[in-house]
C-alpha cells in the first residue's frame, strides 16, 4: 500500500525537480515502518529571517495507525533543510520502533 504524500510550500513555488526529489525520499520512509498512511511535507521560505542560514524550513509529519512523528529543520538551502529533516525523522522512527 502506497502512502499518501502531500507537499505544501509557503513563500516560494515548488518546481517539478524539487517535488520529485521530495516525494522520492518521502516514499522510501514506508520501508522503515509499518502502518504508515500519510506523509505531510511543508517547505517554507522565511524572507524576514535575520539569519541567512535559517531561510528555508522543512517540516515532515508522518501519520499512521497509532503513529504521529514530526521533524523540522532549517537551512539556507531547501534541499539541505529537507535532507536534514529526513535524517531526523529516520532517527525518530528508529527510536519509535526500538
Amino acid at each position: 500500500m502506497a502512502i499518501e504524500i502531500t507537499v505544501k510550500s509557503n513563500g516560494f513555488e515548488v518546481n517539478d525537480r524539487l517535488d520529485e526529489y521530495v516525494r522520492g525520499k518521502a516514499a522510501k520512509l514506508e520501508r522503515y515502518i509499518n502502518g504508515l498512511e500519510e506523509a505531510r511535507i511543508e517547505l517554507t521560505h522565511a524572507k524576514s529571517s535575520k539569519l541567512t542560514s535559517d531561510r528555508f524550513v522543512a517540516q515532515i509529519t508522518l501519520l499512521g495507525k497509532k503513529l504521529l512523528l514530526r521533524s523540522e529543520e532549517r537551512a539556507e538551502d531547501v534541499y539541505v533543510a529537507y535532507d536534514a529533516a529526513i535524517d531526523k525523522i529516520q532517527r525518530r522512527i528508529e527510536r519509535f520502533k526500538g
